[in-house]
C-alpha cells in the first residue's frame, strides 16, 4: 500500500446522495474531518474528486454513475488515468509534478541514447542543485536533446492526482465489502 493510500485506510462513507444526475459519496474518518472527500458520478461521464484535496475531474468513464467508480478503481495511477484527469482538467496543469530522482533517471537514459553523457552533464548540475524543470529542459534543448526526448522529462504523477484517485480506490473498496 502506497504511503497516500495509507492515509485514506481508515476513511468510512460518511454519506451517500442520489438524485437523478449525479451520486455523490462522501469519504472521512470517523474520529476526524482531515482528508474528507467528497466523489460525485455526474450524468456527463464524470468522476470528480474533491474536498480536503485539490479538485479533480475524470472523465469519459461508463455511462453507469456506480460502474464508474469501479472503472477508475480498477486501474493503476498510471498514464490511462493521467489521461482521463487531463481530458476532464482540460489540460495536464497541476497533473504532474516534478521529480528530482526521475529527472535523474530520466537523465541517464537520455545520455545514453545520445552515446554522450558529458554533454547533459551542466543539465544533470542543474537538477542536483534544484534549479528546478524549466531551467533543466531549456539546458537540454541547449544540449542539443530532441523536444520528443524532453517531453515529460522529470515529471510523475502530481500529489493531487495521486489523492484523487486514492480516494477512488477506497471508496471502492468500501463499496466492495473490502473491509468485512
Amino acid at each position: 500500500m502506497s504511503e497516500i493510500a495509507a492515509q485514506f485506510a481508515g476513511h468510512e462513507i460518511a454519506f451517500r446522495e442520489l438524485s437523478a444526475h449525479v451520486l455523490s459519496y462522501g469519504l472521512a474518518r470517523p474520529e476526524t474531518s482531515t482528508l474528507s472527500v467528497t466523489i460525485t458520478a455526474s450524468t456527463h461521464r464524470a468522476l470528480i474528486v474533491h474536498g480536503d484535496i485539490q479538485p479533480v475531474i475524470f472523465q469519459h468513464g461508463p455511462s453507469n454513475r456506480a460502474a464508474r467508480i469501479c472503472w477508475l478503481a480498477s486501474e493503476k495511477c498510471d498514464r490511462y488515468v493521467l489521461e482521463k484527469a487531463s481530458i476532464g482538467m482540460g489540460g495536464d496543469a497541476g497533473l504532474l509534478a516534478w521529480d528530482d530522482a526521475k529527472a535523474k533517471r530520466d537523465l541517464r537514459y537520455l545520455a545514453a541514447d545520445y552515446d554522450d553523457s558529458l554533454r547533459f552533464l551542466d543539465a544533470l548540475r542543474m537538477i542536483e542543485s534544484y534549479e528546478g524543470q524549466d531551467a533543466v529542459v531549456e539546458e537540454l534543448r541547449r544540449a542539443g536533446a530532441s523536444a520528443e526526448d524532453v517531453e515529460g522529462f522529470g515529471r510523475t504523477y502530481s500529489p493531487r492526482l495521486r489523492y484523487a484517485h486514492a480516494a477512488i480506490v477506497r471508496l471502492n473498496e468500501l463499496l466492495m465489502g473490502a473491509d468485512e
